[in-house]
């Protein structure tokens, strides 16, 4: 009877000293968030990914784990997660203006063009870099339903409230392909990329430019290689 009574009572306590050993090591979801900001910085969207899960399972609440985490979806172009956590986060009443602007891109990524004109056309935001963003986002609904000239319109609203926009000024040079100026078009991208010389979607474009239309393989291949160089995520240089 004693020994059982000791069996029992030793397993019990194992059980709480395990407990608290868990317990002691489990980090707080302020930490867990820090670490995830860090990853995402970083570049890390993995491990970003995994500790925003983390904060998220100990305080399902977390405003900033929520949008952090839909931009993380968004940059692995994962337009459906990103859509998902960018409007739990947008119900949690994060700013607005930070949540829109990702949220636009992430319906664009799945291809809902009408629905970020539904949504968003007559959205005027606070910050004048994410109206410019949104601006954006619109001016490039208009040119995948085929209307440029509403695209134009949109993208000059985007560069009148901020004129070094990066998104803007790469729309600006994507309509200038779509009207056959391919010449412009490689013009205004390199003039882009002397401001943003780390900007992995202007290469990328530049080298479909060079490759599509002036049949330069070797400026092409060296343009994608550069996209990926600045951004090892960037998928669709390694299409290029």
């Amino acid at each position: 009877m004693t020994t059982a009574r000791f069996g029992i009572f030793g397993r019990a306590a194992l059980c709480v000293l395990l407990a608290s050993a868990v317990a002691c090591t489990q980090e707080s979801p302020e930490k867990l968030l820090a670490s995830a900001q860090k990853y995402f910085q970083a570049g890390d969207y993995k491990a970003a990914k995994i500790q925003l899960k983390n904060v998220l399972q100990q305080d399902s609440a977390s405003q900033e784990a929520r949008f952090l985490l839909g931009r993380t979806f968004l940059v692995q172009g994962d337009g459906v997660g990103a859509e998902l956590e960018l409007r739990k986060a947008l119900q949690a009443n994060y700013p607005k203006d930070a949540v829109v602007p990702e949220l636009a891109r992430a319906l664009l990524l799945q291809g809902k063009h009408k629905a970020v004109l539904t949504e968003f056309a007559e959205t005027t935001l606070g910050n004048e870099g994410a109206n410019a963003d949104l601006k954006t986002s619109i001016g490039v609904a208009h040119a995948a339903q085929g209307d440029l000239a509403l695209a134009q319109t949109a993208v000059d609203a985007a560069l009148a409230l901020e004129p070094g926009n990066e998104a803007a000024l790469l729309m600006q040079a994507r309509l200038m392909s779509a009207r056959g100026d391919i010449d412009g078009a490689l013009k205004a991208t390199d003039q882009l990329l002397d401001l943003a010389p780390k900007n992995a979607a202007a290469f990328n474009f530049k080298g479909e430019l060079l490759l599509y239309a002036k049949r330069d393989v070797d400026g092409a291949l060296a343009a994608f290689e550069k996209a990926v160089e600045v951004d090892a995520n960037f998928v669709p240089a390694y299409s290029g």
